[in-house]
């Protein structure tokens, strides 16, 4: 699972989406939700999700947020700066 903050508009949405369509380890993007200014992503990747943080880091535009509650330690948050 994949959550995105900083989704204030669609343009910013379609810009998420199609990021994350370009890298070459994400084989499906599915939509869980949006709330408030955050945006759910269930992917489907090749590879671990060491390679897809990796692959992130690199585009300046994802930042890491702090880790996740161990209970949700396979949910990866970060915030899209546009």
């Amino acid at each position: 699972m994949l959550e995105v903050t900083g989704v204030n508009d669609l343009q910013t949405y379609g810009q998420i989406t199609n990021d994350l369509s370009n890298l070459l380890t994400v084989k499906r993007i599915s939509v869980q939700g949006l709330q408030g200014d955050v945006l759910r992503m269930q992917l489907e990747v090749r590879g671990s999700q060491t390679t897809l943080r990796r692959l992130l880091a690199v585009d300046k535009r994802f930042v890491e947020l702090e880790s996740a509650p161990p209970q949700a330690a396979d949910v990866l948050r970060y915030r899209y700066n546009h």
